[in-house]
């Protein structure tokens, strides 16, 4: 059989993809999953600095602003670790209305510490009932160690939206299922250039309640809940490349009254492979899931 020469575009083309290492869909801006998430976890640094990883830890000036639902803010020092198996996230905030924020997962269990005596903040109500993404370390993005972009993804499946906008920017976007079924919708945003995680958006679609009657069961709206994360100010730490500045927006709107929440965690000292106290990784008050 003769083989027929290449056109001279075509040629070129390929020569190019060869020089550079750059697969063809990607060059024409169609990323399989696959190839997706190799670049995102390039970017968080060479081969060495990642196998060598096992955890993260922090402290950070942990902030809430109260938009609807409450006014004001209030700010308080916090502490962030991971390893392998488990997450903490504590935010003493002191008030009497708001002592502190505490989410755990101690390797079996998402815990939620009270807010106020018996109840907890809307976010930790959110973790509390869906705690699927604090267990399957879709929480805190790359700062957690199990970021599940990392592995084997044995338990979700995952496909390329490509370019959307998000927050008035142009994102690769990917919509994450955890296998089994959820009731929450997942999506995953990387910055173009760069491949670094910078949002997850996780939201909720509750059915209105039925009324006493068909006009009061008109009246009954359905519940969205939303809760989005950003992470920015990335920077190097220890050979890895982790955001040092992570948002959590918490909305509802329903029937019932509506509330926007938000969390700001700045980090002011962050290091790779640092222990912190087991105190950490359990609670004095904790609310747990029925078995």
């Amino acid at each position: 059989m003769t083989r027929q020469a290449l056109p001279v575009r075509t040629a070129t083309v390929l020569a190019l993809l060869m020089a550079t290492g750059t697969p063809p869909m990607a060059a024409a801006g169609k990323l399989t999953p696959e190839e997706l998430m190799q670049r995102h976890r390039e970017s968080l640094g060479n081969e060495e600095a990642l196998s060598s990883w096992w955890g993260t830890a922090g402290s950070a000036l942990g902030r809430v602003d109260l938009v609807v639902g409450g006014s004001g803010h209030i700010e308080g020092p916090a502490l962030f670790a991971s390893d392998e198996s488990r997450l903490t996230l504590l935010i003493e905030f002191g008030q009497a209305s708001y002592a502190r924020e505490h989410l755990v997962f101690d390797g079996e269990r998402t815990r939620v510490g009270f807010m106020t005596p018996g109840t907890r903040s809307p976010l930790g109500e959110f973790l509390f009932t869906y705690r699927h993404l604090f267990e399957d370390g879709l929480f805190a993005g790359v700062l957690d160690r199990r970021w599940p972009l990392l592995g084997a993804m044995e338990d979700a499946k995952v496909k390329y939206g490509g370019l959307k906008k998000a927050d008035g920017e142009k994102l690769h976007r990917l919509q994450y299922r955890i296998k089994g079924g959820s009731d929450t919708e997942i999506a995953l945003y990387f910055e173009p250039e760069t491949f670094r995680h910078v949002r997850s958006e996780y939201e909720v679609t509750i059915a209105p309640p039925i009324g006493r009657s068909p006009a009061a069961s008109s009246q009954e709206r359905r519940t969205r809940t939303k809760v989005v994360e950003t992470f920015a100010g990335f920077a190097e730490v220890d050979g890895l490349t982790l955001p040092t500045v992570w948002r959590i927006d918490y909305s509802s709107t329903g029937s019932r009254n509506s509330l926007i929440w938000k969390w700001t965690v700045t980090f002011n000292k962050m290091a790779v492979n640092q222990r912190v106290d087991e105190k950490y990784f359990s609670l004095v008050q904790a609310s747990e899931p029925k078995d």
